[in-house]
């Protein structure tokens, strides 16, 4: 089991990795893990439902191919290494409106899992004085929707 101090270092040491613009609406970051495997970050952007003067951008990201949760151990580094290019992303576009997921162990209720849990309050925590942060939540996951105060 880790440490207190050691899962601070974690969320305070993200790899290296760089947010590229991948055509009119869309970023991607990929970065080389210690393992040697692959972490991709992807924000997508579409037209808003009902706000057409906005665009709604889509957060996501995979290990080696992979979005559910991989149990390899560097967990918190990549969530860290995740929300260090999603702050490049909101300096650079400053959206208005963001979404992202996170999927639950089949068979769970309703309740929030620790996955869920830990992406709501590094969202708060990244993001909470600039947007509103609204969770919607099913026995298959949960969908953050963050909209700019």
């Amino acid at each position: 089991m880790q440490t207190f101090n050691e899962l601070f270092e974690s969320l305070n040491n993200p790899y290296p990795a760089t947010l590229q613009k991948d055509g009119k609406q869309g970023y991607r970051s990929s970065v080389k893990l210690d393992d040697g495997g692959q972490l991709n970050i992807n924000i997508e952007g579409d037209e808003h439902i009902d706000d057409y003067d906005h665009i709604d951008w889509e957060i996501s990201f995979e290990r080696n191919g992979e979005q559910s949760m991989t149990g390899e151990g560097d967990a918190l580094r990549i969530m860290a290494t995740v929300f260090k290019v999603v702050n490049q992303f909101v300096k650079i576009e400053k959206p208005k409106y963001m979404n992202a997921a996170a999927g639950k162990q089949k068979g769970n209720k309703k309740l929030l899992q620790g996955r869920e849990r830990l992406y709501k309050r590094l969202l708060t925590k990244n993001l909470g004085r600039a947007y509103k942060i609204s969770t919607d939540t099913s026995s298959s996951g949960t969908m953050f929707t963050m909209v700019r105060k």
